[in-house]
């Protein structure tokens, strides 16, 4: 299950101690007022995020149980060949995905660092540094995620898909959890094995909604199922 107990029951216990962080300044009597506020907004809010945490993995792994057990309205499972195949053209989507991303960051934060350094010749300099250390940072995290999301499909999965959401390669997506919800299906039949790519959004502060995408594999004895599949989840269903 990816939602295990321990990843609820460690959220708890650090919401349980970072809230005694946050009550040390009153328990030892803190006298420097700056410092009572720092440790008491830093350790309430860590507190918080760590209840919330909580709270929605136990909801979430509630619900991926049920998807587990009765609530899939597709099981899918795959041969050794068709998983190969796939797990194959994943990685050559991820890195293409985060090579084009990494581009644009390094065109942008090189445009920016140009030109601090052209119009202030003391603080520039810094500000070009700080841009190359923004680009070494993104280009570790895009190298770690895309090990990460290799090292996910290496084992071989099942895929179960219902009105919840979907889980598949030791991650659960919901679309029904917290404003998030499936907005299409596109059924790629030109593929070996065929894909269906789900896009979903959540909700965001950032821009009210984003939307992401997973791509679940077909095995050749359900390709017949997939117009079916999109009918249970009441969406229409784009091939190409």
């Amino acid at each position: 299950m990816t939602y295990s107990k321990r990843m609820v029951r460690n959220c708890f216990v650090m919401s349980v101690l970072t809230l005694f962080v946050a009550l040390t300044p009153w328990i030892f009597r803190f006298t420097n007022q700056n410092l009572t506020i720092a440790v008491a907004t830093m350790g309430g809010t860590v507190s918080f995020i760590m209840l919330l945490s909580g709270i929605v993995f136990a909801l979430m792994a509630k619900n991926e149980k049920a998807m587990e057990t009765s609530g899939a309205f597709a099981h899918w499972t795959y041969t050794d060949d068709e998983w190969q195949k796939f797990i194959a053209r994943e990685h050559v989507t991820n890195v293409g995905a985060k090579v084009s991303t990494f581009k644009l960051t390094v065109v942008i934060c090189a445009i920016v660092g140009t030109g601090y350094y052209a119009m202030d010749p003391v603080g520039g300099p810094y500000v070009a540094l700080s841009m190359v250390g923004l680009v070494a940072i993104l280009g570790t995290v895009a190298l770690v995620s895309v090990r990460m999301a290799r090292q996910r499909l290496m084992t071989k999965s099942d895929a179960y898909i219902g009105k919840e959401g979907i889980v598949f390669g030791q991650q659960f997506v919901s679309w029904r959890f917290a404003g998030s919800k499936l907005e299409m299906m596109t059924y790629v039949e030109s593929t070996d094995p065929a894909i269906v790519d789900f896009q979903y959004s959540v909700i965001s502060p950032r821009s009210l909604k984003e939307y992401y995408n997973i791509r679940i594999p077909v095995p050749a004895s359900q390709r017949a199922s997939v117009e079916m599949l999109a009918g249970k989840l009441q969406k229409p269903l784009t091939r190409s």
